[in-house]
């Protein structure tokens, strides 16, 4: 089971872009250390942090606004991480099955897997927009076995966030983390722990 942002691809560069034109449209700049504080969260649950309490509605006009903007910035931009693709091909051709588990909302998902053309070689893809909660309840993940048919505790996640991390173990799945958007301490709870897919 692969996360997307920062696992398929490294989007953290665009997902910085567009908070920081929401923000600014709305008098709420986005640092850094707040984007990366709340990197591979589901949106309604940064949005409070940022405005406070909102209604349903509100949030939801507010999550289509920003993944629009992320669309805009990454269309056409977007390149799988080193290895990966050949990792995902591989796996594929040896019978695996494969799954997407991703917190980001599923227009964002199914965008991104049709710009990597990986589509094809999926069993099927779990999104934040599937699920009540978001990493780190597990949901997605179990989710994503779901689909592929697959207990639990046969499965590998690939993540790059500790939140991610944690759903992983929190699902009873073995667990391989990748340092794209953190470092490796902050991923110490891994089953293992790689810099690149090449290694």
């Amino acid at each position: 089971i692969f996360d997307m942002d920062g696992v398929l691809v490294d989007t953290a560069p665009f997902h910085l872009e567009a908070w920081r034109i929401f923000g600014e449209r709305r008098g709420r700049p986005v640092t850094t250390e707040f984007f990366y504080r709340h990197f591979g969260k589901k949106n309604d649950e940064i949005f409070p942090d940022m405005f406070g309490r909102l209604s349903p509605e509100e949030i939801q006009s507010l999550s289509d606004d920003k993944e629009s903007l992320f669309r805009a910035c990454i269309r056409g931009r977007i390149r799988p991480l080193l290895g990966v693709d050949h990792l995902i091909r591989s796996l594929h051709d040896s019978g695996i099955r494969i799954a997407v588990g991703s917190s980001a909302p599923r227009d964002n998902v199914t965008f991104i897997i049709g710009e990597l053309g990986i589509g094809p070689l999926l069993c099927g893809l779990v999104s934040g927009d599937d699920v009540g909660r978001g990493k780190p309840d597990p949901s997605i993940f179990l989710g994503a076995a779901g689909v592929c048919g697959v207990l639990p505790h046969c499965c590998l996640v690939f993540e790059d966030a500790p939140v991610g991390v944690e759903a992983a173990k929190a699902a009873e799945m073995a667990c391989v983390a990748i340092t794209t958007t953190t470092t490796e301490n902050n991923l110490r709870k891994a089953d293992l722990i790689i810099s690149e897919y090449s290694q």
